[in-house]
């Protein structure tokens, strides 16, 4: 379990996605990176990242610069870095956050 907390950045154990948390809960939340918890980034400085295999059905990736959100709202991240495993809370996945169309100017 972990305490989120806007700005913290992140990074997986299972490959190269890193994340920054956009809106965090106000509880502890299971985050998953490829079905591994994911870590705090100055946790792992310097680290050697054991590169684990994402579990089966925790490998549909991540894209850079996409915005990732949890499925009642309350988390949302931001991709910096892509890789090949998927992000879930909860265990449940991450969809990638809907674009907001800009108004029209006619």
């Amino acid at each position: 379990m972990l305490r989120l907390r806007v700005g913290q950045g992140l990074v997986s154990a299972t490959d190269t996605t890193t994340v920054i948390v956009i809106k965090a809960s106000a509880d502890d939340v299971f985050l998953t990176c490829g079905g591994v918890a994911m870590a705090a980034e100055l946790e792992t400085a310097g680290a050697d990242n054991p590169n684990l295999a994402p579990l089966d059905g925790h490998d549909h990736g991540t894209q850079l610069g996409k915005r990732y959100e949890s499925a009642d709202g309350a988390v949302e991240l931001l991709c910096t870095k892509a890789g090949a495993a998927s992000l879930a809370v909860d265990d449940i996945a991450m969809i990638i956050k809907a674009v907001k169309a800009l108004p029209a100017s006619d």
